[in-house]
């Protein structure tokens, strides 16, 4: 994930550059890129200041309040599990990525990595809280077809394991190109 962040952090050209997120990696490589700005799903909607100083909108994964093909690079980590309408969310993704923009999504996956994503299993811990209160619950377990998914939205992906996370679920980073327009 870092050396494409480095990538795009070194451009000069002006980058409409969306991260959703309340703590943040990339946001010391994001703040070097023009356009670069922050979104945070808020329980009350309201926007505000984060903890690292950074100003975050209040935006939906599933309801981007953001033109049609506008963004050059859409960047999230930990965020597709707990969305309630996966196909929704990835075609928002699509949808406000301008032809051959970037997604850089973080996603958790079971390791081996199933071929089929599944509901929340019974016993398996689904409520989290974030570092701000807020309570989410977790949706699904993702196997391969979440790929599927992206493909079928005219976004590209590929997938890279960055880490082992616990003893059988590991990081991965989902690095997606936008074909074409939307349509």
């Amino acid at each position: 994930m870092s050396t494409l962040a480095q990538n795009l952090a070194s451009t000069d050209k002006r980058l409409d550059v969306l991260e959703i997120a309340y703590t943040s990696a990339f946001a010391s490589f994001g703040r070097k890129i023009p356009g670069y700005r922050r979104a945070y799903h808020w329980a009350d909607g309201q926007p505000r200041t984060l903890p690292d100083g950074d100003w975050a909108e209040h935006l939906d994964l599933c309801d981007l309040a953001v033109p049609d093909a506008s963004l050059d690079a859409l960047v999230f980590s930990d965020v597709l599990q707990f969305v309630p309408d996966l196909p929704l969310a990835l075609a928002e993704i699509s949808r406000v990525l301008k032809p051959g923009g970037t997604l850089l999504a973080g996603v958790q996956l079971s390791w081996p990595v199933p071929d089929s994503t599944v509901a929340a299993r019974p016993g398996q811990r689904t409520e989290f809280s974030s570092p701000d209160g807020q309570s989410y619950t977790l949706q699904r377990d993702f196997g391969t077809d979440l790929m599927d998914g992206l493909r079928a939205t005219g976004v590209v992906p590929t997938l890279h394991r960055a880490s082992f996370w616990q003893r059988h679920r590991t990081c991965f980073t989902i690095v997606g190109t936008k074909l074409h327009a939307n349509g």
